[in-house]
């Protein structure tokens, strides 16, 4: 938890991106937690420019 409150913080975007990431199915791809703390990043970036 200490990894996610780090990363997110006090970001309700971030933590929205987080929640779609998580609820989202992956069929044979396989990430791992690391990748999808980088991929959050990318992710609210993407939507402060939209």
């Amino acid at each position: 938890m200490k990894i996610l409150l780090d990363h997110c913080g006090h970001s309700t975007e971030r933590w929205a991106v987080l929640a779609a990431a998580m609820n989202f199915e992956y069929d044979e791809e396989k990430i791992t937690f690391g990748e999808l703390l980088d991929s959050l990043d990318g992710a609210t970036a993407e939507t402060q420019t939209s």
